[in-house]
């Protein structure tokens, strides 16, 4: 937690005012008010960033012209604490530009900030140096840079951050890295897939999605034998069936289902959320949710579950045929692509069949619309074509 004595040094010898010999009250108050502001913010664990009384951006944009980075990089290297805090804050600003990020990149920024902020102690300049990270792993070159920096082991200092900002932005540059495969085995080889685990049902709202994308990521671009064998191990699919219940956020229910879709592509993960008391139910629920994405999000999983045998079965047992016939009038495309092909799977099962036979015109007309000069969506007919082909299909 930051306090006082964080601070640069400002002497120890004060007159009877608290000040130090020739200084003034205007001199001293700033400092003290971005510290009871830094306080506050640890105190309460939230969002709220503490920024310097001092700092003022348009006067550091155009100073030192050409040397700016390298003058700020300076700064964050080796100044007292309110330099550091102003340079991270100025190069937050500068990195939206990918010219500028390349020449902080090529100055060895990433370098400097894993030195900086594996021990630093001030809340704000951990904020603001996990903030710059974020910025850096908003550009391409700069997600290689920190791949090739190993910035994972600096991120990983942050897991049990007090701020919840600090965790937002070290999730936030964990998400943006682990986009690719590289990254991906970047993250599992340096053994962090399952320090996220146990974090997913107690993080922040902000904080639980970017944990829940960086796991489907993971789970999608890892080696299936290695991640979602962790995954299955420390029990990932009783954390995502109790994200996905109707009363959650759409947000956490639309990331959650994704998850279990992304643990059920290999035969071992569809066959622990068929065996699961509550995944399918609660699944089937969400198919009548009032957010489109979520409802895709549910119709995908099941869709993948049905690959099997097995999970055709339950999904018809549960009666979900009559949700999926009512969501033939969606308007959202990603909905209907994926309940056409849960439909298509469903039909080997024959009781589900049976149930699906009301519904060949409505698929027609679904047909019909997609096959239309206005729509011409290929796709759509494809799935809306092979799922009547399959219901109507005789011995």
């Amino acid at each position: 937690m930051t306090d006082v004595e964080s601070l640069p040094s400002r002497g120890s010898v004060l007159d009877e005012s608290g000040r130090q010999p020739g200084e003034s009250v205007d001199d001293i108050v700033p400092t003290l008010n971005y510290a009871i502001r830094a306080n506050n913010a640890a105190i309460r664990g939230d969002y709220t960033t503490c920024t310097p009384a001092t700092y003022n951006p348009r006067e550091r944009q155009l100073a030192y012209g050409r040397r700016g980075v390298m003058k700020l990089l300076e700064e964050l290297s080796s100044g007292t604490l309110a330099q550091r805090i102003d340079a991270a804050m100025q190069l937050v600003e500068l990195c939206h530009d990918p010219l500028r990020l390349a020449e902080a990149l090529q100055h060895g920024v990433v370098s400097i900030l894993n030195r900086v902020a594996a021990a630093e102690t001030d809340l704000t300049m951990r904020q603001r140096s996990t903030e710059l990270l974020l910025r850096i792993a908003a550009h391409a070159q700069g997600r290689d840079a920190l791949l090739a920096e190993t910035a994972f082991a600096t991120l990983a200092g942050y897991f049990d951050e007090n701020n919840d900002l600090v965790r937002r932005n070290v999730w936030g540059t964990i998400q943006l890295c682990t986009t690719s495969a590289h990254g991906v085995n970047e993250f599992v080889g340096m053994l962090l897939f399952p320090l996220i685990f146990p974090k997913l049902l107690t993080e922040r709202l902000e904080n639980q999605v970017l944990l829940l994308e960086i796991l489907e990521q993971c789970l999608r671009h890892g080696r299936p034998s290695l991640v979602i064998r962790e995954a299955l191990d420390h029990h990932v699919m009783d954390a995502l069936a109790a994200l996905i219940k109707d009363d959650a956020p759409s947000a956490v229910k639309a990331a959650a289902c994704r998850g279990i879709m992304a643990l059920a592509f290999v035969p071992e993960g569809r066959a622990v959320a068929i065996a699961h008391p509550r995944a399918i139910d609660h699944l089937i629920v969400l198919l009548s949710d009032h957010k489109s994405a979520v409802r895709a999000a549910a119709a995908g999983a099941l869709m993948i579950i049905t690959i099997d045998v097995e999970g055709k079965r339950a999904v018809v047992r549960a009666n979900a045929v009559v949700r999926l016939i009512a969501m033939l009038d969606d308007s959202s495309e990603a909905v209907l692509l994926n309940v056409l092909k849960l439909m298509t799977n469903m039909t080997e099962d024959y009781r589900g069949r049976l149930q699906l036979l009301p519904s060949v015109p409505t698929i027609q007309a679904l047909a019909d619309r997609a096959a239309s000069r206005q729509n011409n969506n290929r796709q759509l007919l494809a799935a809306a074509e092979k799922a009547m082909e399959v219901i109507q299909w005789r011995p």
